[in-house]
């Protein structure tokens, strides 16, 4: 049996896969998405419908191999990463300013601006490496898309994909 931290992540894959299909369906479109054990929820203009079938052709898809889907530049995970890097670089750039004035202060802005950089560039293969061993696993496991429900996601329309073992 599965764990739940190892369903979360599976679960993941699976929404990051159903974004990636729904993208290349609806090109125009813009989609976000949110897991959880239970599911995910899909935001973005589809139905129900079309949700469930990208849904299931994530899945088949996963199941076949094609792991690269369980990936999305656009994770949370890559802006959690990105956050925490150029956030800490900048902090611990700034600490060993000693001068107060803030004309001084402000004759240090291109050190900390070079430090941010150099985390943000750092940042992508980085969160890429995170999602990949942390936060997604592309094998699926036994799960199946159980059924795709309307529901409302921060006053938005969105769909709830339930997904069981």
């Amino acid at each position: 049996m599965d764990s739940y931290l190892q369903t979360l992540r599976r679960i993941h894959a699976i929404e990051h896969a159903t974004i990636h299909v729904l993208s290349r369906r609806f090109p125009q479109r813009m989609f976000v998405g949110r897991s959880d054990r239970n599911g995910f929820v899909i935001i973005g203009k589809a139905s129900a419908d079309e949700i469930h079938k990208a849904a299931e052709a994530a899945l088949t898809r996963l199941r076949r191999g094609e792991t690269s889907l369980a990936y999305h530049p656009n994770c949370g995970t890559n802006l959690v990463v990105t956050g925490l890097l150029v956030g800490t670089t900048s902090f611990l750039t700034t600490i060993s300013f000693r001068e107060t004035s803030w004309r001084r202060r402000l004759e240090q802005l291109p050190t900390v601006v070079l430090a941010a950089t150099t985390a943000l560039v750092a940042a992508r293969p980085i969160a890429a490496l995170a999602q990949r061993h942390l936060t997604t696993n592309p094998d699926p496991g036994d799960l199946r898309i159980h059924d795709v429900e309307a529901v409302s996601f921060a006053g938005t329309a969105a769909y709830r994909v339930h997904v069981r073992a």
